[in-house]
């Protein structure tokens, strides 16, 4: 199958790419800010455990790069209408 602008392949297994690592960071600071209105609305008020915080974005963003790293290559087609 030749590539063209409609066709994408994914990183191959037991390989990551540079939109692999891009996604991980958008999932991790999605993860950090989701915890982050966690506490303040667990605690009515705007204390954040830094630590915690830090804890959850990093093992979100882990376990994106390990679920990628261990997922292997695919072709993603778009079909325009």
């Amino acid at each position: 199958m030749a590539f063209n602008k409609n066709c994408m392949k994914t990183s191959d297994f037991g390989k990551l790419n540079y939109r692999d690592l891009v996604k991980g960071l958008i999932v991790a600071a999605l993860s950090a800010a989701l915890t982050g209105i966690k506490q303040v609305l667990d605690a009515n008020s705007l204390n954040f455990n830094w630590q915690s915080i830090a804890i959850t974005a990093t093992s979100a963003a882990l376990a994106y790069l390990i679920k990628n790293f261990f997922t292997g290559a695919q072709t993603i087609t778009q079909h325009k209408n």
